[in-house]
């Protein structure tokens, strides 16, 4: 547990001003949005909540308590602003308004530096994908545009107070985090199409840079109060030029002994159902 971030962290939340947020939930699943576009809502303390049931019982967040950390960097020109993270929450420096909002989805549109940025979430199982579009909005081209996501996810902190999980690199589009003690799996997947690839990091310290993270896939496999970000190096969009970016959190729970017990018995049965029904077939042939 890293104390010094974490205090740093919640006094950081209790100084930044509160933002707006919109939380989005499925049942299965509860995402607070903030202004910024992060995965953060600070008035109701909703990061990431998960019920695999389906029923809607989102007992723990999963981002501890949703002012941890979560964030969203754009970089234009070699310079970045950030929305969410450990001393950004509350930030929206992306000017970031909604456009719509349904129960499960919203599109925010904004702007930075020269790029119009629309973000549109939406749920969908135990998955909350994300599509991002930057559009070069002026008459000359913009160089140096990168764009970064992430978040530290505390999967055992309300099953045994630890901040640490362990996480393993799938591909260099794509990290998992797993809580030995909650059971409770988090996947950060870049779902881009066409020549789009983002490069997935897990660190501590923290990063939040999108030039850094862009740069090198930095990945810290292990045990430890890890993070998991993407970042996406766009290079330059010349004027008017568009470009699109998607990205997946996937969450999944390993089925506790019980349910492995009812899996079996549920094997069992059928299994013994099979073989009644073959019995009485060879006696209907006989």
């Amino acid at each position: 547990m890293h104390k010094t971030v974490l205090a740093l962290s919640l006094l950081a939340a209790l100084s930044a001003p509160l933002a707006h947020a919109t939380v989005l939930q499925n049942g299965t699943l509860q995402v607070g949005i903030d202004d910024g576009g992060a995965i953060i809502d600070q008035t109701a303390l909703i990061g990431l909540a998960y019920d695999p049931s389906g029923k809607g019982n989102y007992a723990n967040d999963l981002l501890w308590p949703g002012v941890a950390f979560g964030f969203t960097s754009v970089g234009v020109g070699g310079s970045y602003d950030t929305a969410g993270g450990e001393f950004y929450q509350g930030a929206n420096p992306f000017g970031y308004s909604l456009v719509s909002t349904s129960a499960t989805s919203l599109t925010q549109a904004g702007a930075y530096n020269g790029l119009g940025l629309l973000q549109t979430v939406s749920l969908s199982g135990s998955t909350v994908h994300f599509t991002v579009t930057l559009t070069n909005t002026t008459a000359a081209s913009i160089d140096g545009v990168t764009y970064a996501v992430g978040a530290d996810p505390d999967l055992n902190y309300y099953s045994g107070g630890e901040f640490e999980t362990t996480n393993s690199k799938n591909s260099s589009g794509s990290g998992s985090a797993f809580g030995a003690l909650s059971g409770i799996t988090l996947t950060l997947a870049d779902v881009s199409t066409g020549s789009i690839k983002g490069l997935i990091s897990s660190q501590y310290p923290w990063s939040v840079d999108p030039y850094a993270l862009s740069g090198a896939s930095d990945f810290t496999a292990g045990t430890d109060d890890l993070d998991l970000a993407l970042g996406f190096n766009l290079g330059s969009l010349g004027a008017g030029q568009s470009v699109t970016l998607a990205y997946d959190y996937t969450l999944a729970a390993v089925p506790e002994p019980e349910t492995y017990a009812m899996m079996g018995l549920g094997l069992v049965a059928l299994m013994a159902a099979r073989k009644k029904r073959a019995g009485r077939s060879e006696l209907t042939v006989a």
